[in-house]
């Protein structure tokens, strides 16, 4: 639009001047070495115009012919690079689709039309690492570190060849030189935030925790979990290492960030009563604590160690304590049935292992049953039926992996079998129920 009214303009303009011109037409006369021209004034313009325009146009021309050499590199140099663009782009494709062949192929023409660009270097390394010849990735990659704006790539490329390869020390270094270039990475923080979990170096992964939550590259309420976690293991390592103190500050904090955590509150009553004998109240307020939140049988069984010097009658009151704060758990009953087995308190016994029967059936309550029948002196069919019913139960509590659904008997950090962090859930088989026929339950009962 602008070009149009500039053009319109103009053209006015010259129409102006030209109609000026016809009405004021005058003559100019020129005497020069005893010649004499006589010409109009219109005329004499119109000459002086065309002679700049003639004289713009050899200029131009003039200049082409100058510039013709130069314009023609440019446009092989121009026609080149489109080239290697689509090699580029082509080569990137053959990537993903996991074309060796063509990949190596649009490499050779990409590098030959674009020369050793950070971004040919990139697809280079990319497409050694298809063919397998890490070597050579890890080569272009090393190369790409000089260019800070592929510095990134590079480090990234780098690193999961090292994990690749199992070099998790190697691993840990890149993720580090990533943080440090990018210190907002999210990436590059989870990933050695990953590795430091793995690798079990917790005061580093307890550190770069609180970062990330800082920066907000994790919720609130997952740092607050995580740490909590680390800390039972940090509890657990300095206990190992003979720090008792330190491993009681460590599961003191744990048990102040995650209420209701089996793991911490059993591994700091555990501590508490260790380091002194003293203790032994403040621990047992720990367990309660937890036992409220949280009702799992390693509390149980760690509630009453505490209270293995006193008589089995003294050891059953303190189980009844427990199916007070909890009257309505299974995990309760069957602690006092226990208790009540131990004190030779049979009748109690069966009472309550018949309430843990009316909430579910498990192996453990019929091999109690089993027991208690067995001290009852009664015939070896009574005993015989629990334990068969025992075998045929769903398997007892334990610890099992969200990640590989593998089961152990002692809580870590970390799976054994697959190394996920906090991934072990105590499962108590909610879905178990009661499978005794309503006959059997009658029999029971009676």
């Amino acid at each position: 639009m602008f070009k149009f009214l500039t053009f319109i303009l103009i053209l006015t303009l010259i129409s102006v001047s030209a109609v000026w011109f016809i009405e004021n037409d005058g003559s100019i006369v020129v005497e020069w070495m005893g010649y004499r021209i006589q010409t109009s004034v219109m005329f004499t313009v119109f000459s002086i115009v065309v002679l700049f325009f003639l004289l713009f146009v050899i200029l131009q021309v003039l200049s082409a012919i100058k510039n013709a050499p130069k314009n023609y590199q440019k446009s092989v140099k121009d026609k080149k690079k489109e080239k290697g663009l689509i090699a580029l782009t082509e080569g990137f494709a053959a990537i993903a689709a996991g074309d060796v062949k063509q990949a190596k192929k649009l490499t050779k023409q990409a590098v030959g039309c674009l020369g050793n660009a950070p971004v040919t270097k990139l697809l280079a390394a990319q497409s050694a690492q298809l063919e397998g010849n890490f070597g050579e990735a890890k080569v272009h990659y090393s190369a790409m570190l000089e260019n800070k704006e592929t510095e990134m790539i590079a480090i990234k490329g780098l690193l999961l060849q090292a994990e690749k390869d199992g070099d998790t020390e190697e691993a840990i270094t890149l993720a580090g030189k990533a943080i440090q270039a990018q210190p907002n990475s999210d990436w590059a923080n989870k990933v050695l935030l990953r590795l430091y979990k793995i690798t079990k170096r917790w005061r580093e992964a307890r550190n770069l925790t609180e970062r990330a939550a800082k920066l907000k590259l994790i919720t609130k309420e997952q740092a607050k979990r995580d740490i909590a976690v680390m800390d039972v293991a940090l509890s657990i390592e300095a206990k190992e290492k003979g720090n008792i103190q330190t491993a009681i500050e460590y599961a003191q904090k744990a048990c102040k960030e995650l209420t209701g955590f089996p793991p911490s509150a059993v591994i700091y009553a555990k501590l508490l009563v260790e380091a002194n004998k003293n203790n032994k109240r403040k621990a047992v307020n720990v367990l309660e604590k937890c036992w409220k939140i949280n009702p799992n049988p390693l509390i149980a069984d760690e509630y009453m160690e505490i209270y293995s010097g006193e008589t089995p009658e003294k050891r059953l009151k303190y189980a009844e304590r427990l199916l007070k704060l909890k009257p309505n758990d299974v995990n309760s009953h069957i602690i006092v049935a226990k208790a009540a087995i131990a004190a030779d308190n049979t009748s109690k016994a069966r009472n309550h292992l018949k309430v843990s029967l009316n909430i579910k059936e498990t192996a453990q309550i019929c091999l109690l049953m089993a027991e208690v029948e067995r001290i009852e002196e009664a015939d070896d069919e009574a005993v015989k039926k629990w334990v068969s019913r025992a075998k045929i139960c769903p398997p007892d509590t334990g610890w099992h992996c969200k990640k590989c659904s593998a089961s152990q008997t002692i809580w870590n950090a970390n799976c054994d079998n697959c190394g996920s962090f906090d991934s072990l859930k105590w499962s108590d088989n909610k879905s178990a129920i009661n499978i005794l026929t309503p006959k059997e339950q009658l029999s029971i009962e009676s």
